[in-house]
C-alpha cells in the first residue's frame, strides 16, 4: 500500500505497528460524543473491535462475540450484552443469523450503519461520506458551572 497524504503522519507516528496490523478510521465525535451517545467504555471497545471488520458500508462484519471478548479480556457475555445494549440504543442493527463457508456455521452481523448515520447527524451532515470541516473540538475543557450542568444530563451504564 502506497503512502499517501493522509497516511504518512500516521506512519511517523505509530511506525512499525500499522505494518503487522494496520489502523482503523474512526471519526473524532464517537470519542466526543460518548456520553451523549450512552456508550459505555466497554460498548466503545466493542465497537472498535467491530469497526476491525468492517471493510465497506454496505458488508455489515460478523465476527464472533467469543472472539472479541478474548481479545478485550472479558467474558463472553459482556460482549453480548453490550452489542444487545447498543442495538435497542438504535447504534446497531444485529442482524438475523446466516450461514458462512460450509453452511454449518452460523454468523451474525452486526450493522454500523446506523452509528455511521447517527455521528453524520451529529455532525450537522446528512451524508456520512461529506467530508468534515475543521472545528474545535470544546469537550476538552469543562468549566465548574458546565461540569455541575453536565453531570445532570449524564446517564449510567
Amino acid at each position: 500500500m502506497a503512502d499517501t497524504d493522509y497516511t504518512t503522519p500516521i506512519r511517523e507516528k505509530w511506525g512499525a505497528a500499522l505494518s503487522v496490523s494496520g489502523f482503523q478510521a474512526i471519526p473524532n465525535i464517537l470519542l466526543s460524543r460518548q456520553v451523549y451517545l450512552r456508550l459505555s467504555a466497554t460498548d466503545l471497545v466493542v465497537l472498535l473491535h467491530l469497526n476491525r471488520y468492517w471493510w465497506s458500508r454496505d458488508r455489515a462484519p460478523y465476527p464472533r462475540p467469543a472472539l472479541i471478548a478474548e481479545k478485550m479480556g472479558v467474558h463472553r457475555r459482556t460482549v453480548e450484552r453490550s452489542l444487545e445494549r447498543m442495538d435497542v440504543l438504535g447504534l446497531i442493527e444485529r442482524m438475523k443469523p446466516k450461514p458462512v463457508r460450509s453452511g454449518r456455521q452460523m454468523v451474525r452481523p452486526v450493522s454500523l450503519i446506523p452509528l455511521a448515520d447517527k455521528l453524520a447527524a451529529l455532525a450537522g451532515r446528512s451524508d456520512p461520506h461529506t467530508p468534515a470541516k475543521d472545528s474545535q473540538d470544546d469537550d476538552c475543557t469543562l468549566t465548574s458551572q458546565s461540569a455541575d450542568a453536565t453531570s445532570s444530563k449524564l446517564v449510567p451504564f
